[in-house]
Parts: C-alpha cells; structure tokens; sequence
C-alpha cells in the first residue's frame, strides 16, 4: 500500500478540546518524513510538491548528512538524490512562479 507523507506525520494542535497540550518532536518528524520517502510507492516529486512546507532547513540539513552517510549506488542513495532533485526542482519552480 502506499504510504502519504501528509498522513504520516505527526500532527499536533492545541486548543481547548485538545486536552494538554501536545509536543511535537522535530527528530521524530523528520525521521518519519524520511521513512515515508524512502517507502512510498507514489512519486517523489508529487510528494515533495504536496507537503513543501514541510520541507524546512533542517529537513534539508539531514538529507545532505544522510546523503553523505549511505553507500553510493544503493537504493537507499538513489532514493535520497531523488528527493534532493525534487526538492531543488520544486523550490527553483516556486522562486520562478513567484519572481513572475
């Protein structure tokens, strides 16, 4: 089955029906936006253009590391340049959509 980084991560709201209030850990975040990206059958690039926003500088930070750790030439590898890709060619799609 495919698996949505949308559905996948983890969400927290505070609010008055919510009960205490919820901490959401940024490394456990991350962790389960790599997870899901290198399981997904759906295409990378829908989902990087889907959930952008949660492409932040930290995100970005460990994908390097994570790029720079993994054997070259595994699927792992593979899969991690594919999401840098999407990733540069979204931003460079949304910096020419808004300079226009």
């Amino acid at each position: 089955a495919a698996v949505r980084l949308d559905q996948a991560a983890p969400q927290g709201r505070v609010g008055m029906a919510d009960g205490p209030q919820q901490r959401i850990s940024a490394e456990e975040t991350y962790r389960v936006m790599f997870k899901t990206l290198l399981e997904t059958e759906n295409p990378i690039a829908d989902e990087v253009s889907k959930n952008y926003a949660l492409f932040d500088y930290g995100f970005m930070t460990r994908l390097e590391k994570m790029q720079a750790e993994v054997e070259a030439g595994s699927p792992q590898s593979e899969r991690l340049a594919e999401v840098s890709a999407a990733l540069s060619a979204e931003m460079s799609r949304r910096m020419g959509e808004a300079a226009e």
